[in-house]
């Protein structure tokens, strides 16, 4: 009866490295998730900045893109795996939303939540996450995602009047979503940012 103590004890080595191999594979491929997700935001945020750069976009009177058009790159729109497609594109935010760095609600808890969240007004993009086991799970993975340091994914905005600017625009930018779509249009893009040096200032002569 021994070999079947042997055989018994085969199989349930067996299984925990079976069960080990397993764990690691789903914790590659999260990994792999959350690696796309940050590398496409990151796509999305120097998209916007080149287009404010360049004007080749509309732009507001704060000089960001009223919007994020998906023709504007040149293999696929930049996508959030982590949560699931049927759900809106990009959200674009309201002037209620004009000094606000996070959207206010930063998990997607409904469909009518876009998969991610752009500010107009301070040309900042955003991606949300799904919603999570614990609250500091979900507070880790948007902050990794997104580089910011929230101390809770529920965490409220309350901004600073001395920061807040009237918005006087000729038009505003739409609250209305884009939908995921193919890219028809392949327009030229940079890999690097302009940006505009600081005027210097006279000084007094004494």
């Amino acid at each position: 009866m021994r070999w079947m103590r042997d055989v018994v004890a085969l199989l349930g080595a067996a299984a925990l490295v079976g069960g080990y191999l397993y764990i690691q594979r789903e914790q590659r491929d999260k990994d792999a998730l959350v690696g796309r997700a940050e590398s496409d935001l990151r796509r999305m945020d120097l998209e916007v900045k080149y287009r404010a750069a360049s004007k080749s976009t509309e732009l507001n009177s704060r000089g960001w893109p009223v919007t994020i058009d998906p023709a504007w790159f040149e293999d696929r729109a930049p996508d959030n795996p982590l949560v699931d497609h049927d759900r809106p594109w990009v959200e674009v935010a309201g002037t209620q939303q004009a000094d606000f760095i996070h959207p206010p609600v930063r998990m997607t808890i409904d469909r009518s939540l876009a998969s991610f969240w752009y500010n107009p007004y301070q040309g900042i993009v955003r991606a949300r996450v799904p919603v999570m086991v614990s609250d500091d799970e979900a507070t880790t993975l948007y902050n990794r995602i997104n580089g910011t340091v929230l101390t809770s994914i529920f965490s409220r905005e309350t901004p600073t009047p001395s920061v807040i600017k009237p918005v006087n625009e000729a038009k505003q930018p739409t609250d209305k979503p884009f939908e995921s779509a193919p890219v028809e249009t392949k327009p030229t893009r940079s890999l690097f940012s302009i940006f505009k040096s600081e005027p210097k200032r006279a000084h007094r002569k004494h």
